[in-house]
């Protein structure tokens, strides 16, 4: 049966006060796509991520509970990316916290005889990984250190201890740009920043959020060429750089059943449902604390797919959700709660 209509608690256009949202928006105003400046459906559909963002942080969801959101957009090209982008600096201290150089270190211990690794020589990383292979750890003076060797040069070895082993990135992981970079970054949101906020965002392994859908189309939208003003000058970088494809953000396809092992092993607190077979066959494989479900209604089944998200719709809980509005027109967001 139906339940009758649950009256919001509160209607969100922007991002509460405690969760930097001035700074957030003074980043996004000077943020440019491509070299041009945001356009106004790019900031919004940005905000939104910044807005679940502090959901997450400010323990605003209802405990038990999963918050729905679903999104009506006349396409879904780069929606997935843009709130994606607002997840990651929405998250950002979330994302600090999470990064433990211990089990980083551990991980690297653990990695196969002689396979490649990249290596910065520089502590702040600088685009000019070298490749290295891992020789396994040695003890130096009663300190374990991994040891690499230049697979030009076999009598050369680079020994790093637990402290700056960040330098060390195994090769199926993205590669890193300049921490100097993603510091200045951080700055531009926070006000302030250091060299360990920015290997803490950039190497963390816990993911933000899954996206379900076309994983070539994710992967190239996630590519977006970003810059924006810091320290005199301007910074340069991808929006694969803050997202971190794999290990912060996973992209799954809504073709493969192995989605289903993906979730249950990661755990993503978001995922980002694109279109209805993404929904239709993952929605209930696992549950995350915020899912967002895509509508673009120039694809073949935006009918089939707004029909079954009403259908889940009229099986929500009672309790009130927060409404998250996307003040532009041709967008159209309708939030519940569920117990599942």
């Amino acid at each position: 049966m139906p339940r009758s209509q649950p009256e919001p608690t509160h209607r969100i256009t922007h991002s509460p006060s405690e969760n930097g949202s001035s700074n957030v928006d003074t980043f996004l105003a000077e943020l440019a796509l491509g070299g041009a400046p945001m356009p106004e459906w790019a900031k919004q559909l940005t905000k939104v991520g910044v807005i679940l963002a502090d959901l997450l942080e400010q323990n605003k969801i209802e405990d038990g509970l999963t918050f729905n959101l679903a999104i009506s957009l006349p396409t879904r090209s780069y929606a997935s990316a843009l709130i994606n982008l607002g997840l990651q600096i929405g998250l950002r201290g979330t994302i600090n916290k999470s990064f433990d150089e211990q089990e980083y270190f551990e991980a690297l211990k653990k990695l196969p005889i002689d396979s490649e690794v990249r290596f910065y020589e520089t502590p702040h990383l600088n685009r000019n990984a070298k490749r290295r292979i891992f020789k396994g750890v040695v003890e130096e003076e009663g300190v374990e250190m991994i040891s690499l060797q230049d697979p030009k040069n076999p009598s050369s070895k680079d020994s790093l201890p637990k402290k700056g082993c960040y330098r060390i990135i195994r090769d199926d992981q993205q590669r890193v740009t300049s921490l100097t970079e993603i510091k200045g970054l951080l700055e531009r949101i926070n006000g302030e920043s250091s060299i360990q906020d920015a290997i803490s965002f950039t190497l963390s392994s816990k993911p933000v959020g899954a996206i379900i859908g076309k994983n070539k189309t994710n992967e190239v939208e996630h590519k977006l060429p970003l810059e924006c003003p810091w320290d005199r000058k301007k910074i340069k970088f991808s929006l694969s750089d803050i997202i971190r494809p794999e290990a912060q953000t996973l992209f799954l396809s809504h073709l493969r059943d192995e989605t289903c092992d993906v979730l249950q092993e990661k755990q993503p607190p978001v995922v980002i449902y694109e279109g209805l077979p993404a929904a239709v066959k993952f929605r209930d494989a696992y549950t995350p604390i915020v899912r967002i479900f895509l509508m673009d209604r120039q694809a073949p089944s935006s009918a089939d797919y707004r029909s079954e998200l009403k259908s889940f719709y009229l099986s929500r809980e009672a309790d009130p959700a927060p409404m998250i509005d996307i003040p532009l027109s041709g967008i159209e967001t309708i939030s519940f709660y569920s117990a599942f």
